[in-house]
């Protein structure tokens, strides 16, 4: 499972930068614009005028930006993101079905037989993970990107113009705001929904099996790792229940089949023991790090928050939380 999690992300790793690609010669074709919103900004409070959201409002070339924005963001990014995702979901979901049964072929192997067991039709999970042709629910999500782009292009106008920051600089971090809040929900929305399409592609392949009764959680061992998954790891599940994840969460599952002994693996408390101080610090943070050398148990790093819409969510437990 950690090769397949490996093969996955380096796979995603390529489709991240594609979308980064394809960002940044979108936003060449604002520099024009950004450019000359904000050295008219800079011209009239050389002159005296207050420059606030009011002012912003009633200029032509604010105006002219928005429009631009929009086309952008919501007319051409966010189709481009949401037929991506859509493609990379359908290959992940074959993927899914594939790795699950290959999971529980290795765990039958260790006795050295193997009960037979269907093979999902890729159609009837597409249904069950909620795709669709045109990815278009992905689409709604990824267009309200635009009025938090705008927002935090304007409010970088606005402080740099107070600040007294030259035009070209300005124009710069606006850039770097707005597409640093268009293109971070692109990638935050397109890792998370394909990873759950993947994990739910390989759940519906244990169900179909009617060989597990249930998965643990197998974390990340790396530096990005967060402290909840690695506080959660190896926390069992009935095959019935979804896995509790985090938005890029990046955890898998290991089948626990009928008859066969469950497969051994380091969990997160040890595995972070084993690690180098810099690197159980730069996961755990300066806090967290304290709280942890103090004696609170990894597991008390992770939180459950009910969500209706989304189902149970997995958020670390804020420093301040950690010895209640």
């Amino acid at each position: 499972m950690r090769q397949f999690k490996a093969d996955l992300l380096a796979r995603e790793n390529a489709q991240m930068m594609r979308m980064a690609q394809q960002w940044l010669e979108l936003e060449l074709g604002m520099r024009a614009s950004f450019s000359d919103l904000a050295q008219d900004v800079y011209t009239r409070r050389e002159a005296g005028e207050r420059i606030d959201r009011a002012t912003l409002y009633r200029m032509e070339r604010y105006g002219r930006l928005l429009r631009q924005m929009q086309a952008v963001i919501v007319g051409q990014y966010a189709p481009y993101v949401a037929a991506e995702v859509a493609e990379q979901q359908r290959r992940l979901l074959r993927s899914g079905i594939d790795d699950a049964a290959a999971a529980i072929q290795a765990v039958q192997a260790e006795k050295g037989v193997g009960a037979t067991f269907d093979r999902l039709p890729v159609e009837a999970v597409e249904r069950m993970v909620g795709l669709t042709g045109d990815g278009s629910p992905l689409l709604d999500v990824l267009r309200d990107a635009y009025p938090d782009a705008v927002n935090a292009a304007t409010n970088v106008l606005i402080d740099a113009t107070a600040r007294g920051i030259n035009p070209r600089e300005t124009a710069d971090r606006m850039m770097q705001a707005a597409g640093g809040t268009a293109l971070n929900r692109a990638l935050v929305i397109a890792r998370t929904e394909q990873l759950r399409v993947y994990r739910e592609a390989g759940r519906a392949q244990y169900m179909e099996s009617g060989l597990v009764r249930g998965f643990r959680r197998l974390a990340t061992h790396d530096i990005r790792t967060c402290p909840a998954c690695l506080g959660l790891e190896g926390e069992f599940y009935d095959v019935a229940s979804p896995l509790r994840t985090h938005p890029q969460c990046r955890c898998a599952m290991i089948p626990v089949v009928k008859g066969y002994r469950e497969l051994s693996f380091q969990y997160g408390e040890p595995w972070l023991r084993s690690q180098p101080e810099a690197t159980q610090r730069a996961i755990l943070g300066k806090g967290g790090y304290e709280a942890w050398r103090h004696g609170v148990p990894l597991s008390r790093f992770a939180s459950i928050t009910p969500n209706q819409t989304w189902g149970d969510t997995v958020r670390v437990t804020p420093v301040k939380d950690l010895g209640r």
